[in-house]
């Protein structure tokens, strides 16, 4: 990473910790948990299997739940990255990989039933290098959102 960008993600952090740290509506915090965040992840059995469950979140602390969330693709867990497959009609298909055999590829996407595609179709299959965590998720939210979604995930010990 360039130094210019080490600065830029630095001050990034900075702005968003000082946001995560104010106290935060709560039940607030918890409306856009359910709309933004429980599309991939799951908390107390709500929600969905994509993301890890974040029932535990709360404990992780602040810096890092901003790293997860500001930078997920630095250090994201192995079993959460794109899974891309190359259709021989020459669509692309991202998701989690569930499963896969002679048989048939299975992906797992947010908000739709998980997808099977018949080997027969697959030209080609791979692993990518990004998180299925999308990168820019506090950067569209206004301030005093990100205040109330951390004041959220600080009670989820």
């Amino acid at each position: 990473m360039a130094h210019g960008d080490e600065i830029f993600q630095a001050k990034k952090f900075a702005q968003f910790r000082t946001f995560a740290e104010k106290p935060g509506d709560i039940k607030l915090g918890q409306a856009l948990f359910t709309t933004t965040c429980m599309t991939c992840h799951n908390v107390g059995g709500q929600g969905a299997q994509i993301g890890p469950v974040l029932s535990g979140a709360g404990a992780m602390g602040i810096e890092a739940l901003l790293r997860a969330v500001l930078t997920p693709n630095a250090a994201m867990e192995g079993g959460y990255r794109v899974f891309r497959v190359e259709l021989k009609d020459g669509d692309v298909v991202d998701g989690l990989l569930v499963s896969q055999n002679d048989e048939a590829i299975i992906l797992r996407r947010p908000n739709s039933d998980d997808l099977r595609i018949p080997q027969k179709d697959v030209r080609r299959a791979w692993f990518t290098k990004v998180s299925m965590m999308p990168e820019g998720l506090l950067e569209a939210l206004k301030a005093e959102d990100v205040s109330n979604l951390f004041a959220y995930l600080r009670t989820l010990k």
